[in-house]
């Protein structure tokens, strides 16, 4: 069945990717995502006058697959190798590991594919209701305002927010009912420091620090990146299981707690110039064990994608935003 229009509700990595191969198939692509920008779990945020990854810090090849498409980005100059040096949170160093990082930060990513046109990016806009009538698929925004008629709905979003948009299938908002997000509690900062790159306040000489931490996950230097210019910057992401008992928490007492943290593990205290603290609800999603990686119900209209839809093979490999990258490959095939 071919479709001239399609709406897809979300702008993260499977959103936005989706999008990218179907307008490239020559469909006619509207995009409609309830924040300022896009990225999704790729976002960014800005300290001062530099820009900082708040998600997901770096892409990883969690397979051949994914490994082989990252390296074509990077040839594209989409992404860049970064190779930091890492330890644990006890100092030991660990080996050197190859990750990818965006242009100045990850978000330009989704930013590439969504500018090339012709998609229509929709931005600050909640979807409040997907319903299919005789004459297409319906979509109004949370004060039921009419959005767009089109062939077909693409469900995009993490589980949690896809349940109210799937009340034309009851059987899939079970599936999303059953799926458990990790909950990340994050803090971003940044050293006041004139000399940017030539000196590091923390006093470390590591960009990448993880292991076993009361509280803390991991630390980036986010300085530390190709193209990241400016003074010295580090992202904290909290344990989830720390972050869960207490994610109802008062927003600068959650930054007080990992900055004292993390200046128990530098042995020192710079002065700060800008910090952001930031909750993930959905940073990580669970997964439902299906045949193929989205959900597409021709009848109705209607198709699911994103990194909660795998079977139990290809989870074994997959994670997060490489598992969102195949749902959306996987989709647009279909769909194409």
């Amino acid at each position: 069945m071919s479709h001239k229009t399609i709406a897809i509700i979300g702008a993260g990595i499977a959103g936005a990717l989706l999008a990218r191969q179907l307008a490239d198939a020559g469909i006619q692509v509207e995009v409609f995502e309830k924040s300022r920008g896009t990225g999704g779990r790729l976002a960014s945020t800005r300290l001062g006058d530099h820009s900082v990854d708040l998600g997901a810090p770096y892409l990883e090849a969690h397979s051949p697959e994914f490994k082989l498409w990252l390296e074509q980005q990077v040839s594209q100059q989409h992404l860049h190798h970064w190779q930091p040096k890492r330890s644990d949170f006890q100092r030991q160093a660990r080996p050197e590991q190859r990750y990818y990082v965006g242009n100045n930060r990850l978000s330009a990513l989704t930013r590439q594919w969504l500018s090339q046109g012709p998609i229509q990016l929709h931005t600050q806009v909640r979807v409040g209701r997907v319903t299919r009538y005789e004459s297409g698929v319906y979509l109004y925004d949370d004060t039921e305002q009419p959005l767009g008629i089109f062939d077909l709905a693409v469900i995009a979003t993490p589980a949690p927010q896809a349940i109210p948009l799937l009340t034309e299938i009851p059987a899939w908002q079970q599936l999303a009912h059953e799926i458990t997000p990790d909950i990340c509690w994050l803090h971003a900062l940044q050293f006041a420091d004139e000399n940017h790159a030539e000196h590091r306040p923390s006093g470390l000489a590591v960009d990448l620090i993880e292991g076993h931490h009361p509280i803390l996950q991991r630390a980036i230097r986010n300085s530390s990146k190709p193209g990241c210019e400016g003074p010295e910057s580090w992202v904290l992401h909290a344990r989830s299981d720390w972050s869960e008992q207490h994610v109802d928490a008062d927003k600068e007492w959650i930054a007080e707690q990992l900055q004292q943290a993390f200046f128990e593990l530098i042995g020192n205290k710079p002065e700060i110039s800008h910090s952001r603290t930031h909750r993930w609800l959905y940073s990580l999603n669970g997964t439902v064990n299906l045949d193929q990686p989205y959900l597409l119900a021709q009848e109705q209209g209607i198709a699911v994608c994103g990194d909660w839809l795998l079977n139990q093979q290809q989870e074994r490999q997959l994670q997060g935003y490489s598992a969102s990258w195949l749902s959306a490959l996987s989709l647009a095939k279909q769909l194409t």
